[in-house]
């Protein structure tokens, strides 16, 4: 279903196992490094307003697929951390991201106004496991002048194997603090 660009080989180099098991990886783009082992988390603020996202973090195990880093200018999408956001790139279309390695966890911050699906797949493209997020609808009030920020919601999986994931929605949705970790 996905296919990397370039082999594992190609990506890194040997290392040694990082020192402690609970090592968490804060990563940018900008960074040349080998693969790394440990926890990861992405907050996609090293990446460029409207840059398609794509290879940039494929040296720490991940690539992405159909995603653009934004600055949400609809008040309602408020970045948990930062300025930027990924968003899919095209009218309903996911984010789809493949790991170099399996992995076991895989977690984000969303945002929808409709439910945000994320599905976990094996390296044969066997769907491992699958958890939604639902809506949210806004009413307004009387006098009520702007809408509320949409709450950012954790969505998470946890089971080996993980070669790779998709976020889907039928509205656009927005995606912050990637987090994922190897057995």
């Amino acid at each position: 279903m996905f296919s990397f660009l370039k082999s594992h080989t190609e990506l890194s180099q040997p290392l040694a196992p990082p020192t402690s098991r609970h090592h968490l990886v804060r990563a940018t783009a900008a960074e040349v490094t080998p693969l790394r082992l440990g926890p990861t988390q992405l907050d996609f603020e090293d990446l460029v307003e409207f840059e398609r996202v794509e290879n940039q973090y494929s040296t720490l195990g991940v690539q992405f697929w159909g995603a653009i880093a934004i600055r949400p200018s609809n008040p309602i999408f408020v970045p948990s951390s930062g300025c930027l956001v990924l968003m899919p790139s095209t009218f309903q279309a996911g984010i789809q991201a493949q790991f170099c390695r399996p992995v076991a966890i895989v977690q984000a911050l969303v945002s929808g106004t409709r439910p945000v699906t994320l599905t976990a797949l094996d390296s044969n493209g066997v769907v491992l496991e699958r958890v939604s997020i639902g809506s949210y609808r806004y009413l307004w009030a009387d006098g009520q002048a702007e809408l509320a920020p949409l709450p950012q919601q954790p969505l998470q999986l946890q089971t080996p194997g993980i070669a790779s994931i998709l976020f889907e929605s039928d509205a656009p949705f927005t995606l912050d603090n990637f987090f994922f970790s190897q057995p």
